[in-house]
C-alpha cells in the first residue's frame, strides 16, 4: 500500500508542478509581458480593486475558446469582512493551482498584505439531489391536480346538482312557499359543512365527503366510471386540493386573538427588511462601503438592527398560544395528551422543512449564475451539504458549533421553538393544579435564564453592537442558544395565564372605566418600546459601553421589548383600543399570517438567489433598499402561498386525518 502511494506522488507529481508552472507562465503573458491572445480583452476583464468584480460576461466569452475562465477571489480583510476581486484567470489555471499561486497574484494586483481563496466559475451537472426533487415535485403536482379534479368534478357538480334537485323538489311539494327558504337551507348547510372542516372537524368531513362518494356512485350512469375509486384513497387525494385549501387559507374566524396575526406579519415584514440589509451588505461587492458604515450610525438605521426582536415576538406568540391550547385542553379533557401534542408539532414543522432544505440544496444551484455564484453553490454544500439532519431533529442551535454553519440560519429560531415547548405542558399543567407552584417555576426559569445570560455575555465580553463581534461568540454563545432566548417564551405563557384568569373571573369589564391606567399603560408601552429600539445607538456611534452596560443591555433587552408590546396586546385582547385595535384585527392580515412558517423558512433561500445573480457589485442607496424589500416581499409571499397549497396545508390535513384530531 505504501509503495503504491509513492509510485503514484512520483507520477502524478509532475504534472501538478506543470500545470502550476504553465498557469504562473500564462498569468505573466497576460499581465506582464502582454504576449498572450487577446490578453488586453482578458486582462480588462479582472477587478482593479476591492469589491470590483470586473467583467464577467466578456471573459467567459473566452472560456469555449479555451483562453480564460472567470476566478474571482474572496479578500479577507481584518478577519471581518470579505471583499470580492474578480480575477480573469488564464485557461490553464484552475482553483487549485490559483490558490498555490496566491502570493504571487495577489503580489500583482497590491493585495501582498491579504489572504483569500480564489473559486471558478463552472457550470454544474444535475446531480442524484436535484433528480429525486423534481420527481417528488412532480409527484406532488399530480396529487394536487388529482386531489383539485376530483375536489371540483366530484365533489362541487354533486353539491350544485344536489342542491338543484332539492330546490325542484320543494318547488314542486310546497309551490306556495318558493324556492327561497329550500335555497337558504342548503346554503346554511353548505356553510356549516365548510365551518366544520375549518374548526378541524376533519373526521366529521371525511365521512361526510365519502357519503357523498357512495350517493354519487349510486348513479347508474356512473357506476362503472367509479367503482374502482377506493375510499380512503378518494379522501386522500381531497386533501391536496386546491379548492379546499385556498378557501381554508381565506377564511376567517373571529377571535379575540385577532391581533396576534397582524403582530405575526409585521414581525415577518420586519426581519425580511432585517435580512435584505444584511445579506447584501455581507454576501455581494459593494463598492460604497462608506453609506454602508454610515449607515450604521444614523438614528432610521436602528429600526432595521432591532429587527432581532421579532424573533423575540415569535417565541412570545407561540409562548401564549401553546399555553392557550394545552389550558383548553385541561378545562374540557382534564388532562394534557403529551405525547399526540409532541407527534403533532413535530408533524406540523417538519415536511415543510425538510422540503425548503433540499429545495435549497439540491433546486436552488441550478436558478442562477454570474460572477458569484459558484460562491453560493460552495455555501450552501458546505452548511445543508453536512448538517441538514440537524435541522430535521431540531438541534441545529446546538450542532454544528459554529453558527455561520448552519443549514438555513434562520431555522435555529424553529429549533429553540420546538425545545420550548417541550417543557410548556409541563408549566402549564403545574399552574392548572396549583397557580402558585405554576409561577415560581416560570420565575426560576427566567431568573436562571438572566443568570446564564449575565455570566456568558460578561465572560466573553460581548457588547451591545452586534456589528462589532467577529469572534462569533455572541451568535454562538447567546443569539441561538434557549438559555438566553427563553424568557420571551415565558412571559407568553405568564400572559396566557393573566388573561386566562381575568376572562374566567370577568375581570376584563372592570376596566373598561379605568381609562386612566390604559393611557398610562400605552404611555409606558411607548417609551419601553422606543428605548429598546433606539436605546443601543449611542454604542454604534462611540463605541464606549461600559462592560455592565452591555451586559446590562444583552441580558433585558428583549423580554423589555416583549413587555412594551404587551402594554398595547393586553388591551386589545380585553377589548379596548380603538381605534388601532380594529387595524390590527382587520381579517386582511390573515392570510399574510397563515403564510408567515412558510416566509419564514425560504425567505433567506430567495433573498440569496437574487442577490448572488448580480452581474455587477452594488451601489447601494435607500431608495434601491426599499425596492429589493418591497420586491423581496412579493417573491417570499407568492411564493409561499404556491409552497403553502402544495406543502404545508396538504401535509396539515393528512395529519389532521392520521391523528383522527
Amino acid at each position: 500500500m505504501n509503495q503504491f502511494f509513492v509510485l503514484a506522488v512520483i507520477v502524478l507529481l509532475p504534472y501538478v508542478l506543470c500545470d502550476t508552472e504553465e498557469c504562473k507562465n500564462d498569468i505573466d503573458r497576460i499581465y506582464v509581458s502582454h504576449t498572450y491572445p487577446n490578453w488586453t480583452s482578458i486582462a480588462e476583464s479582472s477587478g482593479t480593486k476591492p469589491n470590483n468584480l470586473g467583467d464577467w460576461s466578456t471573459c467567459t466569452k473566452f472560456k469555449d475558446a479555451k483562453l480564460a475562465r472567470y476566478c474571482p477571489t474572496v479578500i479577507n480583510y481584518r478577519d471581518a469582512t470579505d471583499f470580492y476581486v474578480g480575477f480573469c484567470a488564464p485557461y490553464s489555471c484552475g482553483e487549485k493551482g490559483l490558490n498555490e499561486l496566491q502570493p504571487y497574484i495577489y503580489g500583482l494586483f497590491g493585495f501582498s498584505d491579504y489572504k483569500g481563496t480564489f473559486f471558478c466559475d463552472h457550470k454544474i451537472s444535475y446531480n442524484n439531489g436535484f433528480i429525486v426533487m423534481m420527481v417528488i415535485s412532480g409527484l406532488i403536482l399530480t396529487l394536487v391536480l388529482s386531489g383539485t379534479a376530483i375536489d371540483y368534478y366530484f365533489v362541487e357538480q354533486f353539491e350544485a346538482k344536489k342542491k338543484e334537485q332539492q330546490n325542484k323538489k320543494n318547488e314542486k311539494e310546497n309551490a306556495e312557499k318558493g324556492h327561497q327558504s329550500s335555497s337558504s337551507s342548503s346554503l346554511a348547510n353548505q356553510n356549516s359543512l365548510s365551518m366544520e372542516s375549518e374548526e378541524g372537524k376533519s373526521a366529521n368531513e371525511n365521512d361526510s365527503l365519502l357519503k357523498k362518494k357512495e350517493n354519487i356512485n349510486k348513479g347508474p350512469k356512473k357506476q362503472k366510471l367509479y367503482n374502482w375509486w377506493d375510499k380512503r384513497f378518494f379522501v386522500f387525494l381531497l386533501q391536496f386540493s386546491i379548492i379546499k385549501n385556498t378557501r381554508k387559507l381565506f377564511l376567517k374566524h373571529p377571535s379575540s386573538l385577532d391581533s396576534f396575526n397582524s403582530i405575526r406579519t409585521l414581525s415577518m415584514f420586519w426581519i425580511v427588511l432585517g435580512h435584505c440589509y444584511f445579506n447584501i451588505t455581507t454576501h455581494t461587492p459593494v463598492l460604497n462601503l462608506n453609506w454602508v458604515i454610515n449607515l450604521t450610525k444614523r438614528w432610521s438605521f436602528q429600526v432595521i438592527m432591532a429587527g432581532e426582536y421579532a424573533v423575540d415576538v415569535f417565541f412570545f406568540l407561540s409562548g401564549f398560544l401553546a399555553c392557550f391550547g394545552f389550558l383548553k385542553l385541561l378545562h374540557s379533557k382534564g388532562k394534557i395528551p403529551i405525547h399526540l401534542a409532541y407527534l403533532h408539532r413535530f408533524l406540523r414543522l417538519v415536511p415543510a422543512l425538510v422540503f425548503i432544505i433540499f429545495f435549497s440544496l439540491y433546486v436552488s444551484p441550478y436558478m442562477g449564475q454570474g460572477p458569484i455564484w459558484t460562491r453560493y453553490n460552495e455555501v450552501i454544500k458546505q452548511t445543508c451539504g453536512k448538517y441538514w439532519w440537524t435541522n430535521i431533529i431540531f438541534i441545529n442551535n446546538w450542532w454544528p458549533k459554529e453558527y455561520l454553519d448552519t443549514c438555513l440560519g434562520q431555522t435555529w429560531y424553529i429549533a429553540n421553538d420546538f425545545q420550548f415547548f417541550i417543557i410548556a405542558p409541563f408549566l402549564v399543567w403545574l399552574w392548572f393544579k396549583n397557580k402558585l407552584y405554576g409561577w415560581i417555576a416560570s420565575w426560576l426559569l427566567m431568573f436562571g435564564s438572566f443568570l446564564y445570560t449575565i455570566l456568558i455575555s460578561s465572560h466573553y465580553n460581548m457588547v451591545a453592537n452586534v456589528l462589532d463581534e467577529p469572534s462569533g461568540y455572541y451568535n454562538n454563545w447567546y443569539y441561538e442558544k434557549p438559555m438566553s432566548r427563553i424568557p420571551p417564551y415565558l412571559i407568553g405563557i405568564m400572559l396566557c395565564w393573566i388573561y386566562f384568569d381575568f376572562k374566567k373571573k370577568n375581570l376584563l369589564k372592570r376596566f373598561k372605566a379605568k381609562w386612566g391606567w390604559r393611557w398610562l399603560s400605552y404611555a409606558f408601552g411607548i417609551t419601553l418600546l422606543c428605548l429598546t429600539v433606539y436605546g443601543s445607538r449611542s454604542s454604534y456611534v462611540n463605541d464606549d459601553w461600559s462592560k455592565a452596560r452591555n451586559v446590562f443591555w444583552i441580558t433585558f433587552t428583549r423580554p423589555a421589548f416583549v413587555i412594551g408590546l404587551i402594554s398595547f396586546l393586553f388591551w386589545w385582547l380585553s377589548g379596548y383600543g380603538n381605534p388601532l385595535r380594529q387595524i390590527m384585527n382587520s381579517r386582511y392580515w390573515v392570510v399574510f399570517a397563515r403564510l408567515t412558517y412558510m416566509v419564514y423558512l425560504i425567505h433567506t433561500t430567495v433573498i440569496k438567489v437574487v442577490i448572488y445573480n448580480f452581474l455587477k457589485e452594488s451601489y447601494l442607496c435607500d431608495s434601491q433598499m426599499v425596492l429589493l424589500f418591497m420586491a423581496m416581499l412579493f417573491f417570499n409571499y407568492s411564493l409561499a402561498f404556491v409552497f403553502t397549497l402544495f406543502i404545508e396545508a396538504p401535509m396539515m390535513n393528512l395529519e389532521k386525518l392520521i391523528l383522527k384530531r
